[in-house]
């Protein structure tokens, strides 16, 4: 995790010392001004955008279809095929209409944002689920583990009483007093 982290801020480091020389994404010069007029930055894009734009939605597409198929086999429920649905929304609504980082809020904005909880409120319910159903697997080991202390109690005791009956020092010992006297 941390080695994951290292990596992205050196990437992001890279990018923003190396941001003059990095290929253009789009020919408009400010985005922001463009949104307040409702110009759609779509003719300015460059293939630099589509291909490196193409590769998160492709994963998010393929996140949602991995998703929507074990739905049904996963004991998740439907939160997470609703989190993939709404990232890749948000992945295809950020592609056709990209933002910068301004005070512009767009609707990919939003969809990231309920992206987000929809995984935070689903992670709650997941990690409910995993500790109920642990704590059920707790209470019956609990009460196997009761009723294995109780059968050693009985083979202690069958044992102890077989070994009684079967050891020939405890017959003559009881029995040698009273049949000797009596014969005498």
């Amino acid at each position: 995790m941390i080695i994951v982290l290292a990596v992205f801020g050196g990437l992001g480091t890279v990018a923003a010392v190396l941001s003059d020389s990095l290929p253009a994404l789009a020919h408009i010069p400010n985005l922001e001004a463009a949104a307040t007029r409702g110009d759609t930055p779509l003719p300015g894009l460059t293939p630099w955008h589509w291909a490196l734009s193409s590769v998160p939605l492709a994963l998010a597409i393929t996140a949602a279809g991995g998703a929507a198929r074990h739905r049904r086999v996963l004991p998740m429920g439907s939160w997470l095929l609703v989190a993939m649905v709404l990232l890749a929304g948000s992945q295809l609504h950020g592609i056709f209409w990209p933002s910068i980082y301004s005070p512009v809020l767009t609707t990919a904005d939003l969809l990231r944002l309920a992206f987000a909880a929809v995984v935070a409120v689903g992670g709650v319910v997941e990690l409910r689920r995993i500790a109920a159903e642990r704590a059920a697997l707790l209470a019956v080991e609990q009460e196997n583990s009761q009723r294995l202390r109780e059968l050693a109690v009985l083979k202690a005791d069958f044992t102890a009483m077989v070994a009684h009956e079967l050891d020939p020092h405890s017959r003559r010992s009881a029995a040698s007093p009273t049949c000797w006297d009596l014969r005498a």
